[in-house]
């Protein structure tokens, strides 16, 4: 759940910032997308998709708030990177976490010691 809004919030900042251009937040945008895809790239990492990882990866280093990489147009990478988080709303699907048994349960047809 966490993963899905974090993904869609991204999307629609990129989409925001096509049509409203502000140095002020380009920053907090990079932030926000550094972040997006490196949770991205965890949710990757255990589905084991490397093309996943290897994409958002990419996408980290070009939105880096510390070393910011300077693009002569920003509306390419912008709708290049919203479609790829709107694609990984769609096709990267966390696995749901197994419930533990527990060791103290009664399980049909045991006996007690």
């Amino acid at each position: 759940m966490f993963t899905a809004v974090l993904k869609a919030i991204a999307v629609v900042g990129l989409i925001i910032a096509l049509f409203w251009r502000s140095p002020n937040y380009e920053a907090l945008l990079s932030f926000l997308v550094c972040v997006a895809a490196l949770v991205v790239v965890g949710q990757a990492i255990q589905l084991k998709n490397y093309v996943w990882i290897a994409v958002f990866l990419a996408v980290c280093a070009l939105f880096n708030p510390v070393f910011p990489v300077t693009m002569s147009s920003n509306v390419t990478a912008n709708i290049v990177c919203a479609g790829l988080f709107a694609s990984s709303l769609l096709l990267l699907k966390t696995l749901p976490r197994m419930s533990v048994a527990s060791i103290t349960d009664r399980t049909p047809g045991s006996e007690s010691l």
